[in-house]
């Protein structure tokens, strides 16, 4: 076994800078794509679509930013990129930024949605429970429950 050999075993082989920036790029791209569905999923109120994409984003989040980690060690040679590189990562960059805003915007709206759902069937199921409610008065007797308009005023005098 020759000293290559073992250190290609011990250790993998360290990805070169074009390695690891394309690999950041696909990622960032798919991130970005992941996260298109699930807000168009959002849009047309397909939460089931939504949760299962969402569970496929939390995971693509974490191999998202280990692939933006791994260009920490080349700060140097990201400075040195031509012009034309740079240019398609601030595209990547403007692109990634338009779809992580209107996802959160979605997101917002369908978490609204839901909580003034809930709220309306909590509503329904009380006012049901009252009108279908009975009582029982001082004498013994069943009586319906009834809803009755109640009315209250605030006298503040200085």
């Amino acid at each position: 076994m020759t000293d290559q050999d073992t250190t290609q075993t011990v250790a993998p082989k360290q990805k070169t800078f074009k390695e690891t920036l394309q690999v950041a790029l696909n990622c960032t791209r798919k991130f970005r794509e992941i996260m298109e569905q699930e807000t168009q999923a959002l849009m047309v109120m397909d939460f089931t679509t939504a949760l299962q994409i969402g569970d496929s984003k939390k995971e693509y989040a974490g191999i998202y930013a280990d692939s933006i980690e791994a260009l920490v060690p080349f700060a140097q040679q990201m400075k040195q990129l031509p012009e034309q590189t740079k240019a398609i990562f601030r595209d990547e960059k403007v692109k990634f930024d338009d779809v992580v805003t209107r996802n959160k915007q979605e997101l917002e709206r369908a978490s609204g949605t839901t909580k003034r759902l809930s709220e309306r069937i909590i509503d329904v199921t009380r006012r049901m429970l009252v009108r279908d409610g009975v009582n029982y008065g001082s004498n013994g007797m069943a009586k319906q429950a009834q809803l009755r308009p109640m009315h209250m005023s605030v006298n503040e005098t200085l």
